[in-house]
């Protein structure tokens, strides 16, 4: 399910994986201006994503049992 940062300020989701090439885009919005501030790619099946506590950096986890911290 989509995360919203610490504060509300930012929205993460993970869209639908590409199969063809195994990878899936998360976006990263900006709630308030309602655009997408980045497109980070992921390798696998991401199933979950989660922001630090500061807010500065997101988590993604996948069906692999990888894990992946984006700065």
């Amino acid at each position: 399910p989509p995360v919203f940062s610490p504060g509300g300020k930012k929205l993460a989701l993970v869209c639908q994986a590409d199969f063809s090439t195994n990878q899936a885009p998360i976006l990263v919005i900006d709630w308030a201006a309602g655009k997408v501030t980045r497109t980070l790619i992921a390798a696998g099946t991401p199933t979950s994503v989660a922001f630090s506590p500061d807010g500065r950096s997101l988590v993604t986890g996948s069906a692999d049992t990888t894990a992946t911290v984006w700065d």
